[in-house]
């Protein structure tokens, strides 16, 4: 069986992310569990995916098909009738709305504070990746030579170029951060 939905901004959290959501479990009138279950993600627009969530913790497969395409394979499924799949989609990442200054007037940033997961990655596109990557560079001052890149974060408030910009003043979990991006970059090439 195939059932193919458009984007939709079913549901709203805020100003900045919108949800798609497609209820599955009516599935669970089957007689048996389903043995194999394919979501296709195509994404043909400048929206980030920020995350799949399903109502209950499967095991499951998500790769990138291409720049544009993501397939997640889910395997012996036993369904509730509320069972769903939801995609959360922004028009700015993390890096645009999630700093914030503490009652010690401490800047923090999202990057710093976690460790990207390979399926967080992998929901990027090639463009969205490399905007991430040097999004790490730009919070911490570098002087950008791409000229879109100079735009790009020039426009952000928070953006300000360091003089005495230096790798060396990266927080451990940006380290990982470039590294595990980095990587997700070269599969893609």
């Amino acid at each position: 069986m195939h059932y193919k939905a458009d984007y939709a901004s079913t549901y709203t959290w805020s100003d900045i992310v919108y949800g798609v959501h497609y209820l599955y479990g009516t599935g669970s009138t089957w007689k048996d569990k389903i043995d194999q279950m394919n979501i296709e993600i195509v994404n043909h627009n400048n929206f980030w995916l920020l995350g799949t969530f399903f109502r209950e913790k499967y095991d499951y497969k998500m790769e990138r098909i291409n720049d544009n395409t993501i397939n997640i394979q889910l395997k012996d499924i036993s369904l509730d009738y509320y069972e769903a799949f939801s995609i959360a989609l922004v028009n700015l990442y993390e890096f645009d709305f999630g700093f914030w200054i503490d009652s010690k007037e401490e800047t923090r940033w999202e990057l710093r504070r976690r460790i990207l997961t390979n399926n967080e990655l992998v929901l990027l596109n090639k463009e969205q990746l490399r905007i991430l990557r040097n999004s790490i560079y730009a919070t911490n001052g570098y002087s950008f030579r791409s000229t879109d890149l100079q735009v790009y974060f020039s426009k952000k408030n928070w953006y300000k170029v360091n003089p005495n910009f230096s790798e060396r003043s990266f927080f451990e979990n940006e380290k990982i951060n470039l590294d595990n991006i980095s990587k997700e970059e070269n599969r893609r090439n």
